[in-house]
């Protein structure tokens, strides 16, 4: 048999290859300067400094000044150059320079910047205002000032930033969606990360709604934080939430870093806790052999959720070229229903037959293991550079779910009431290895990226639920991926390509395997049309797995009429999107329209049907296909020096079908918004009415609902270093976090959960520091698949 040839192995054979092929290109030459300002001599930081060829005007290279005003050129070839110096406000700067073996280093020494007139009054307003900015991939926005000065922490800054919503619980969503993938500096970060990040770090914050191909094939949005080194350098920061004991949404984090020229080592730790009296309700009609049985079920009692999430690490930097860095996170959670009391009633035919109590107690403890080696080389020409890192999780869960029932049969068959007690206990364990490799480099006006990813899993599940025997659900899966992309620009045009190739294999219960290959493609381009003014296309393909929930096909009975399942043959859900987006920079507001088109094949939608014994089992499946399909707006608006609004609202159409003739259509509408004060000019203080509303949606034969979310939220700068925040609920109201709307053949079903949030209140008091010089940061991957979810609801 003829040997095969593995594409992945080939295109990083030639990755490699063009990486070793550009460790001989040296250059010896640096320039070296500061920059100032005429007015008062200050030094300008973060100014953009670009060194242009003599003769074609093209950028060689560029840097940004540090905080000192300071910056450093190196491995520039001798020749005669154009030196251009920029910072917003002031008036361009351009040296003309000759680099030479007899003038290097060259030193060019202060930079004097004069601010022009004419943006003065540009800058002042900056400062009071968030701004928008499309890109070909992305909306970039802009943090201003009186953001940083009144936010206690990275969550509170993603809440200004039109489409990002962020609850009371600091669960974040994009334009509706939670598969979030955080990036700090273009590197992989999560959440937690995310959350204990100081905001005056921050710089810009970067939206991308509809991904290429160098980030993960299953993920729905990026968001990207730009941050900014910070003129001091050691430094940390504790914050902590004070709450009614009977409504609690708290969190409480610490972190702390220190660094030198060659290291850096630091820790942070964030306490997430929850608890709300909480509420359900049920309705479920079964119609089997002629007789109709009706299900009615009602329950309250209180339901807690604590995760503990402690991350640390140290970089190395060894050169100019290469660093090292050793992270991990360790996290713990625990979710708790304490005697959690239902009442029911069940009816066949109208008549009513019996009546039923349940004590319902459950426990889930879980905790995780996240270990990570990370290396980055850097060439010496700009863009050049290739990374590589291996990750390890391991992750350990174990459930213990009581239930007692007391029914009361009213057709005389038991005329005394029956006891019952039904015990199910789960183990979960799962462990995964990871290898990531990535190169770009720029050749000419192109910029050019590639990598491989490897990933293999399993996972062990263990049920009993002491009526039968022990049961174990065994899933592993190996993953290969590779993506190459170009970028470049022609004229008023902007355009990226890209393609990525996702190939798995995986075995259930060593028994059935399922093998996909998949090919991804992207593209998008812009056209400036003037200044403040672009259009903007993106397509993209991309695929969606099940996760181990809808995989595993242990039965898992909530009541005595409806079963739980799993489905071990669910195949990927393929999702294709297209967006066309107008954008509008009108002085400092920021409007942006978009059409998409959303269309997915293999939806994997929850299905339901009667089994032998009268019951009603739900259980994903493969239904066909659905549609998305609408108009969205994204807006940073400043309708007063002191009153903004950034908001995200879109109306959008969904059709859902399947093979057999089901075909349901839905228009529906999606807002989140906040109206931000800030009365008092170049005080920090602010405050903010906050929407959230997600409309109807569509499933498979299903409809969901939930309540709108309004709060009051009211931010203070105290001192430089000591903020507080307050955020209230002034709406009487047991939320309604889903409801459920499920109506198939011989089957209705209604479910709903609610949560006492009712004038809920909270207080949270955040303090900073620092001392000493700036410690170096490291740029690299921490985001990873973690388990145990991200609250109650």
């Amino acid at each position: 048999m003829k040997p095969k040839t593995n594409p992945f192995v080939v295109l990083t054979l030639v990755y490699l290859f063009l990486a070793i092929s550009t460790l001989a290109n040296k250059n010896p030459g640096i320039i070296t300067g500061s920059i100032i300002q005429k007015e008062n001599s200050k030094p300008v930081p973060y100014a953009n400094v670009a060194l242009l060829d003599n003769h074609t005007h093209q950028i060689v290279t560029g840097i940004i000044s540090d905080a000192n005003g300071q910056f450093t050129l190196e491995n520039i070839a001798f020749n005669r150059y154009e030196l251009q110096i920029s910072f917003l406000g002031f008036e361009k700067k351009t040296i003309n320079l000759q680099v030479n073996a007899q003038n290097n280093p060259l030193k060019i020494g202060r930079v004097i910047l004069k601010r022009s007139a004419e943006q003065l009054d540009e800058v002042v307003v900056a400062e009071e205002r968030l701004k928008g900015k499309q890109e070909v991939d992305r909306t970039i926005y802009t943090v201003n000032d009186k953001i940083q000065q009144t936010a206690k922490d990275g969550l509170d800054i993603l809440k200004h930033i039109p489409g990002v919503s962020v609850d009371f619980q600091d669960n974040v969503t994009l334009e509706g969606s939670g598969n979030i993938l955080y990036l700090v500096n273009d590197v992989p970060r999560d959440q937690q990360f995310v959350a204990q990040l100081n905001p005056e770090d921050f710089n810009k914050v970067e939206i991308i709604t509809n991904p290429g191909v160098e980030y993960d094939a299953d993920v729905d949005a990026v968001i990207n934080i730009i941050l900014k080194k910070r003129p001091k350098g050691g430094r940390g920061g504790l914050t902590l939430t004070l709450a009614d004991p009977h409504k609690i949404a708290s969190n409480h984090r610490g972190n702390i870093e220190y660094g030198g020229e060659k290291f850096r080592v630091f820790a942070s730790d964030r306490l997430n806790y929850q608890s709300y009296k909480a509420y359900s309700k049920q309705k479920t009609r079964i119609t089997n052999n002629g007789d109709i049985t009706d299900f009615t079920q009602t329950g309250e009692g209180y339901a807690s959720w604590l995760r503990n999430s402690t991350n640390y690490g140290i970089d190395f930097f060894i050169n100019d070229k290469n660093t090292l860095n050793i992270y991990g996170d360790a996290y713990v959670y625990v979710r708790n229903q304490d005697e959690f009391n239902e009442q029911g009633t069940e009816t066949i035919n109208n008549e009513l037959t019996r009546k039923f109590n349940l004590i319902n107690d459950q426990k889930d403890i879980g905790r995780g293991l996240y270990n990570s080696l990370y290396y980055k080389h850097k060439f010496n020409d700009k863009g050049h550079q290739i990374t590589s890192q291996f990750n390890y999780y391991n992750y350990k869960a174990s459930g213990n779910h009581q239930y007692d029932y007391r029914y009361t049969y009213l057709d005389s068959i038991l005329p005394q009431p029956f006891e019952l007690s039904r015990n199910e206990e789960t183990e979960n364990r799962r462990n995964m290895f990871e290898w990531r490799n990535d190169y770009s480099r720029n050749i000419g006006k192109f910029q050019l990226k590639g990598g491989y990813w490897t990933y293999y899993q399993w996972f062990d599940n263990t049920f009993n639920s002491g009526a039968s025997q022990e049961e174990q659900f065994q899933y592993n899966e190996f993953r290969q991926e590779a993506y190459a992309s170009a970028a470049s620009s022609l004229g008023k045009f902007q355009w990226s390509l890209g393609m990525r190739t996702a190939w798995s294999k995986s075995r259930i219960d060593k028994s059935a395997t399922n093998t996909y290959l998949e090919l991804l493609p992207q593209l998008s381009v812009m056209y400036s049309i003037k200044k403040g003014q672009s259009m903007r296309l993106t397509a993209r393909r991309r695929i969606a797995r099940p996760d181990m929930a809808q995989l595993n096909p242990f039965e898992m009975q909530t009541d005595s009429t409806t079963i739980n399942t799993g489905n071990p043959d669910l195949k990927p859900e393929i999702i294709n999107r297209a967006e066309l987006q107008y954008s509008l920079n009108l002085r400092s507001n920021y409007i942006a329209p978009r059409l998409y088109l959303e269309y997915t094949t293999n939806s994997v939608q929850q299905s339901s049907y009667i089994n032998p014994d009268g019951v009603s089992v739900l259980q994903p499946e493969n239904v066909g296909k659905r549609y998305e399909y609408g108009l969205a707006l994204t807006a940073a608006v400043n309708l007063t020096r002191w009153f903004r609004i950034n908001a995200y609202a879109s109306v959008y159409g969904t059709e859902v079908s399947d093979e057999k003739g089901y075909h349901e259509t839905l228009w529906s509408s999606r807002l989140n918004g906040a109206a931000v004060l800030t009365p008092w000019e170049g005080k920090p203080y602010s405050f903010s009415a906050i929407t959230q509303y997600i409309g109807p949606r569509l499933r498979y034969k299903a409809e969901t609902t939930r309540d709108v979310m309004f709060l009051l939220q009211a931010d203070a700068g105290i001192t430089d270093n000591f903020k507080a925040s307050v955020v209230f609920n002034p709406l009487s109201q047991n939320f309604k976090y889903e409801a459920t709307e499920r109506n198939d053949n011989n089957y209705y079903a209604y479910q709903e959960g609610r949560v006492d949030v009712s004038q809920l209140l909270m207080l949270t008091l955040s303090y900073n520091f620092n001392w000493g010089k700036t410690p170096k940061q490291l740029e690299r991957s921490t985001e990873y698949e973690s388990d145990g979810g991200n609250g109650l609801f």
